[in-house]
C-alpha cells in the first residue's frame, strides 16, 4: 500500500522537507499506520535505532505503515491519553545514507525483512527520515529476540497465540534475486558479449525451496547460445533476447546462493547506449517475483576504448501482482493478450 501517498498526497520518492514540516503545521497523533519519532540528544547510537527497529517489526507483522524520524517532540493534551505532535521538527543532526540504513535496519531484524523503503529528505547538516514500510508476506518478525505488533498505535510485544498464529500463515519462503554485471568483452568487430551473473538467494531460515526457476531478457541483445539449443531445460524466445532455465537448481537452502552466469550479444550500433534487463525467479513454492535494471553502456576513455556497463536505475524483488500492469484488470489483460 502507498502510505506515503494516504497521508502526504504524493509517492516517497517524491517526498520534501516543506512537506513534513507543512504536515505538523496542525497537531497530530499516532496510529496503528504511522508513528512519529523525534530526535533527541547530541549524538546518534544505538538505543534510537532500537525504537525504529522495534516499530519496523510491529508494521511488517501488522499493517505496514509509516514512521517519521525527525518529528516535532510530542506532548500531552488534557483529557487525551495519546501526545500530540505540531511543530518544529526535531531532525538528526547527521546525515544518513540510505543504503547503509536500510541494511542497518534489515540486519538486526530476524526473518531478513523485505518492502522497507526511506526517503533521506536533507537540510543542511541534519536529515529527517520516512520510511514506509510494507505489510510482510514472511512474517513474524523479530528484533532483540521480540515479535512486536501494532495495537492502539504502539508497539507491544506480540503475544503466544498471535506469533503462533503468523508462523502458521507462511507457506513459502522468501526468495530474493540479483544480477551483477561483470563487463563487457569484444566476441568479433560488431559484436560485444556483456556479461551478467544471476544470483537467487533463499532468505527463510528454516524452508527450503525447490524446483528453482529463472528466466533473464532484454531489450537490445540476444542471449548467448540461442541458435544451437537442444537442452529441454532451456527455452528462449522473443528472437533470442529472453531465456528460461528450468529447475536450475532441485534445492535452494539458506545460505547457499545459486550463482548463474548468462552472456548478452549486444550489437555495436547499440553503443552508446541503454539496455534495459530483467530477471525473473520463482520457485515450487514461492510467487514469482522480477529485479529489473537499466543500464549505460558507454566507451570508456580511462579504459583505453573499452565497454563500461553502469546501472543507472533498479528495482529489485518486485513480486509480480505489485507491477504496474498487475493492476489491469481482467477484462483489459485479456482483451490485451489474446487482442478481444
Amino acid at each position: 500500500m502507498d502510505y506515503s501517498y494516504k497521508y502526504f498526497g504524493k509517492s516517497l520518492s517524491f517526498l520534501t522537507w516543506n512537506d513534513i514540516e507543512n504536515y505538523f503545521l496542525d497537531a497530530k497523533e499516532e496510529t496503528d499506520t504511522i508513528e512519529f519519532k523525534s530526535f533527541i540528544g547530541k549524538d546518534l547510537h544505538e538505543t534510537h535505532y532500537k525504537k525504529i527497529l522495534e516499530t519496523t517489526c510491529a508494521f511488517l507483522n501488522s499493517n505496514g505503515g509509516i514512521i517519521i524520524w525527525g518529528a516535532p517532540e510530542g506532548f500531552k493534551v488534557e483529557g487525551k491519553k495519546e501526545k500530540s505532535f505540531k511543530g518544529n521538527l526535531r531532525p538528526l543532526n547527521v546525515v544518513l545514507e540510505k543504503d547503509a540504513l536500510i541494511s542497518k535496519i534489515s540486519s538486526k531484524i530476524i526473518s531478513m525483512p523485505e518492502g522497507i523503503n526511506v526517503q533521506i529528505l536533507k537540510k543542511g547538516a541534519v536529515c529527517i527520515c520516512v520510511f514506509e514500510i510494507q505489510k510482510s508476506n514472511y512474517s513474524p518478525h523479530q528484533t532483540d529476540n521480540i515479535y512486536y505488533m501494532r495495537l492502539d498505535g504502539q508497539n507491544v510485544p506480540a503475544p503466544h497465540y498471535f506469533v503462533e498464529a503468523m508462523f502458521r500463515q507462511v507457506k513459502y519462503p522468501n526468495i530474493e534475486g540479483y544480477l551483477k554485471f561483470h563487463g563487457v568483452s569484444r566476441v568479433h568487430n560488431s559484436i560485444y558479449s556483456l556479461t551478467v551473473e544471476a544470483f537467487i538467494f533463499n532468505q527463510s531460515p528454516f524452508q527450503n525451496e525447490t524446483q528453482v526457476h529463472l528466466s533473464l531478457a532484454n531489450d537490445v541483445g540476444s542471449i548467448s547460445g540461442n541458435s544451437n539449443n537442444i537442452n529441454p531445460k532451456i527455452v528462449y524466445w522473443n528472437n533470442g533476447r529472453a531465456v528460461k532455465y528450468k529447475d536450475v537448481m532441485s534445492v535452494l537452502h539458506y545460505g547457499s546462493p545459486l550463482s548463474k552466469f548468462i552472456s548478452i550479444e549486444v550489437p555495436l550500433g547499440q553503443i552508446p547506449g541503454e539496455i534495459n534487463v530483467q530477471l525473473f525467479f520463482g520457485g515450487k513454492n514461492s510467487p514469482q517475483k522480477v529485479s529489473e535494471y537499466k543500464c549505460a553502456l558507454t566507451f570508456s576513455e580511462e579504459l583505453n576504448g573499452a565497454i563500461k556497463c553502469e546501472i543507472i536505475e533498479l528495482n529489485e524483488n518486485i513480486h509480480m501482482h505489485d507491477l504496474p500492469q498487475a493492476a489491469l484488470s481482467k477484462a483489459e489483460m485479456l482483451k490485451r493478450i489474446l487482442g478481444r
